[in-house]
């Protein structure tokens, strides 16, 4: 299996992948953030079929038409201006038959226990306010899975 995981980050998620495929199957994770595949690169450099790439999902490469048997994305479709776009985008880049997979949050209905510090949840507020007040979704788990049923990938 050709795996595209998306947001890698510093890539904890991928190498297990990568190992979860074994070496049959290759793990590529892309990223926006060039520090971070730094540090993934250099950190599971003896892992065989993994590879990290700077890209972002908003502008993939063509390369990555119906290319993988899976797409996943975890904590990163709340992060993206454009989250319908990447969703379709996650969508183009999976082969027919395959799987998009996405972990994202509610963020506004997030809970602790037990409460924490008063200072925190002000904190927190203040957190869902900025994105609200620059339009991100506070609610991106919600709507997910509709938004792929429509790019045809579900």
């Amino acid at each position: 299996m050709d795996i595209l995981d998306v947001g890698c980050g510093t890539g904890a998620i991928t190498a297990d992948i990568a190992k979860a495929v074994g070496p049959d199957g290759t793990a590529l994770g892309i990223d926006r953030d060039d520090a971070n595949l730094a540090l993934a690169a250099q950190q599971y450099a003896a892992i065989g079929n993994l590879r990290f790439e700077s890209a972002d999902i908003l502008t993939p490469p063509d390369s990555f038409n119906h290319r993988f048997d899976i797409v996943t994305a975890a904590r990163t479709i709340q992060w993206i201006s454009q989250p319908q776009q990447a969703i379709l985008n996650l969508a183009q880049a999976v082969k027919p038959g395959g799987r998009i997979v996405v972990l994202d949050y509610n963020l506004d209905e997030t809970r602790w226990e037990p409460d924490p510090p008063l200072q925190f949840q002000q904190f927190y507020q203040a957190f869902l306010n900025w994105r609200t007040a620059n339009h991100w979704d506070n609610r991106t788990a919600r709507p997910s899975h509709r938004i792929v049923r429509i790019g045809g990938a579900g």
